[in-house]
């Protein structure tokens, strides 16, 4: 039986890929860290290793240095994955035994097919064309789903929702499912049965938390056929979707009493500060994890919004540009400057945010973007979605739904 040593610090990805693995009769570990990976490299000598390029105890480069100087190891092959392919870098990987580089977040599809290349072995997967999306925004986890139903996409979602939950500590989230040009068919009703039910496995069976946002009555048909799907209600306009969603927020009061009784009690505040400090630790280690290359725009007329974002990131070696208005940071990009991640405020002078995302989607740019606005403000997050907007923060802002934010979207496991 041939054996893979799976080395990636993200645990919800570690384990879907290792049973990913183990279902096509191959052998998979484990290393949880680098110094965990290099430990179990030496014990059972893999036949592939696929290993993140950034990783706590033992750097990638320290790994891969021990692997060339044990003679058992040297021959063996790497597939690599990183948050950024850097040109200067693959040649050096490459002489360490790198066959393939796969850059975040991973297309499960591309990566299993360079595996079993690698390996010489052939594994089986859904080829259904199918785009699969989730973000977290003011108290909503959407989920975007379009052109099909992949179950291996499926099948990662689950992961990716417990990422979601871990990064925003989300006790019970409500849950948006935007399916675009789905249309089901009798092959695809284990799809999406299998779609629903991770997802309210992720709502605890509350399934009066779930909306699919769907034109297709087929699909409508079949949620209401269904007895534990039987509150999942069906719209077919994100405008009402979203206002059915945001007038469920009456219960968040009563949520909100308990968070404050629980702190008013004496018996708790030792504990409960010590969980935030735990909390924002483990925050700050898996920002760490990102790399020190990163590229951060700030586009925001608000002086006190821009200190906040620099203060904010002032712990990681980060490149944070600041700029005053749009038309600033269109010169810039004109420039051919290229960024990571950009926060965009769309009430700006000169050019408001609006035409920057109207400037990026004519050049194609494919930077995420996260926009500060909140849903109170539907009618400019519907506007910013148009642009491919995923992601959107409300003022005031809050250090840590930022580096909550950041983790999200610059380092995903999928």
């Amino acid at each position: 039986m041939k054996k893979v040593l799976v080395i990636d610090e993200n645990e919800e990805f570690r384990e879907y890929l290792r049973k990913k693995i183990e279902r096509h009769g191959i052998e998979a570990t484990s290393g949880l860290n680098g110094l965990d990976g290099s430990l179990k490299l030496r014990k059972i000598i893999p036949d592939l290793i696929v290993m993140d390029s950034i990783l706590t105890r033992k750097t990638c480069r320290e790994v891969l240095v021990e692997k060339a100087e044990n003679p058992n190891t040297i021959a063996i092959p790497i597939v690599m994955l990183t948050n950024k392919i850097e040109k200067k870098k693959i040649a050096e990987y490459a002489k360490y035994g790198v066959k393939k580089l796969f850059s975040k977040p991973i297309k499960i599809d591309a990566l299993l097919k360079g595996i079993s290349e690698v390996l010489g072995t052939t594994f089986e997967f859904d080829e259904t064309p199918c785009i699969v999306e989730a973000n977290f925004n003011d108290e909503i986890i959407f989920i975007e789903i379009a052109r099909g139903l992949n179950i291996e996409k499926i099948e990662i979602l689950k992961f990716k929702l417990e990422e979601l939950v871990k990064i925003y500590n989300i006790t019970v989230p409500k849950m948006l499912i935007m399916m675009s040009g789905v249309v089901i068919e009798d092959k695809d009703i284990y799809k999406i049965r299998t779609l629903l039910d991770i997802v309210l496995k992720t709502v605890k069976d509350n399934s009066d938390k779930i909306i699919v946002l769907a034109n297709e009555k087929t699909i409508k048909d079949y949620i209401g056929s269904v007895a534990e799907y039987k509150s999942i209600r069906v719209k077919n306009n994100l405008s009402d979707a979203l206002d059915d969603l945001i007038g469920q927020k009456a219960d968040n009061f009563a949520q909100d009493k308990v968070v404050e009784e629980n702190l008013l009690n004496p018996k708790s505040v030792k504990e409960t500060k010590i969980e935030m400090r735990f909390e924002t630790e483990g925050l700050t280690r898996q920002l760490d994890t990102i790399g020190n290359n990163v590229k951060i725009a700030v586009v925001d007329d608000d002086f006190v919004i821009r200190q906040l974002m620099k203060t904010t990131f002032k712990a990681f070696d980060w490149q944070i540009d600041m700029f005053e208005n749009g038309k600033l940071f269109i010169d810039a990009l004109s420039d051919n400057k290229e960024y990571d991640l950009i926060f965009l405020d769309l009430m700006m002078p000169e050019v408001n945010g609006f035409g920057v995302l109207e400037f990026i989607d004519q050049k194609k740019i494919k930077t995420p973007v996260i926009i500060f606005s909140a849903l109170s403000e539907k009618e400019s997050v519907l506007k910013a979605v148009k642009y491919g907007v995923k992601s959107y923060m409300g003022k005031p802002l809050n250090p840590t739904l930022i580096k909550r934010k950041t983790a999200e979207i610059l380092n995903p496991g999928f």
